[in-house]
């Protein structure tokens, strides 16, 4: 399992889950 942080230009925060 891989836990990703993405961060976008308008400042908010979305965290993936993904299962490989």
């Amino acid at each position: 399992m891989m836990r990703v942080r993405l961060g976008t230009n308008n400042g908010s925060r979305v965290s993936a889950t993904y299962w490989v």
